[in-house]
């Protein structure tokens, strides 16, 4: 039968930890004593999470709390120097239509500059209605990004794009925003703290490499090259 947590009074959820603690401490005290991480595949796990944890160990050992430390002058600099990464760009949102047919966009050109309705318009080049999508201006070709910066929402225009007649019609303007200060602090800190234990770390195996005498087993190495090698092989 499937529990729901009003199954169990607090004693008794409590009973079931404390007894799931006890069993699995006692089932890894008789693995030791069977030497289950001498054997395979727990040998290879085991040796995986102890070589992790003294890693783990020395870190804290090595790496001062104040040397990890973020002030607040770092983060308000780290905000002025991505303002850009904060910044959401002017985007409008259009008709646009183009053709390489010269005399049909000439009949049409009049009928957008005698203000005819924009979708009445372009329907002998779109049928099927007039496309239309969200676009960052500025990754528009420069005489169609001068044209909608002077253009009003519901205005309609037409501009020579290489050998191509585009018609567009803007239909509305959302502005430039950034994010304030406040909604990205805490963001900012935690990568600066997270860039900074990654400096420590480098710079701690720096040290201890440098510090260090490597030494290849030569005969372990031919082993795991020949079964890298056969490996590849099997899967190409």
């Amino acid at each position: 039968r499937s529990s729901t947590k009003n199954d169990f009074t607090y004693a008794q959820a409590l009973d079931i930890v404390v007894s799931d603690m006890v069993a699995q401490t006692l089932t890894g005290f008789e693995a030791m004593q069977r030497h289950y991480e001498e054997r395979s595949p727990f040998k290879e796990v085991y040796t995986f999470y102890t070589q992790y944890r003294l890693t783990k160990e020395l870190e804290q050992m090595v790496l001062k709390p104040e040397d990890l430390e973020v002030s607040a002058a770092e983060v308000k600099q780290a905000y002025e120097d991505q303002l850009e990464r904060f910044s959401v760009p002017e985007m409008v949102y259009m008709a646009r239509i183009e053709t390489r047919e010269e005399k049909l966009a000439d009949q049409l050109r009049d009928k957008i500059q005698r203000g005819e309705p924009f979708a009445e318009v372009v329907r002998p080049l779109t049928p099927e209605g007039v496309p239309t999508r969200w676009s960052n201006p500025a990754e528009e070709p420069p005489v169609l990004q001068q044209a909608l910066e002077s253009a009003v929402p519901g205005q309609s225009g037409v501009v020579e794009l290489d050998d191509r007649v585009c018609f567009f019609k803007l239909l509305h303007r959302e502005s430039a925003q950034v994010q304030e200060f406040e909604q990205v602090r805490e963001q900012l800190r935690t990568e600066l703290e997270e860039e900074k234990r990654r400096q420590a770390l480098n710079s701690l195996h720096e040290r201890l490499r440098s510090a260090s005498e490597v030494e290849v087993n030569q005969r372990v190495w031919q082993r795991i090259h020949a079964d890298l090698v056969e490996e590849e092989a099997s899967e190409a």
